[in-house]
């Protein structure tokens, strides 16, 4: 290993001699830092956890349409099997309502996905 003729602070690990800069100029030793860079990256922000809770409330919202849908779907069965038709179709009306309901909800929101 050769000495380093140009003190301690100067740490290319040996690059600046050894013909690689001209042939990679962006390559530099461990030492080397791009003057450009002032810090290492985005510092905390509420962006996400902004994010996090509005896709939690569209998530409940929806979820709660679902389970509205269940219901929907349970009685218009019973119904069905009871011959009541008249009932049927207003269940199957409110199928149609709370999907296109949930469909709503979620595209609604802003595109961050």
């Amino acid at each position: 290993m050769r000495p380093n003729r140009y003190g301690p602070e100067r740490r290319d690990a040996g690059l600046y001699d050894s013909g690689l800069r001209k042939r990679y100029p962006g390559l530099r030793g461990s030492g080397g830092r791009d003057p450009r860079i002032r810090s290492s990256g985005p510092g905390p922000s509420t962006d996400r956890a902004e994010r996090a809770s509005m896709l939690h409330g569209r998530i409940a919202l929806v979820a709660l349409i679902v389970v509205g849908q269940l219901w929907g779907l349970t009685v218009a069965l019973n119904a069905w099997f009871e011959r009541r038709t008249g009932q049927v179709w207003l269940l199957l009306g409110f199928q149609v309502l709370s999907f296109a309901l949930a469909l709503a909800v979620w595209l609604a929101t802003p595109r961050d996905r």
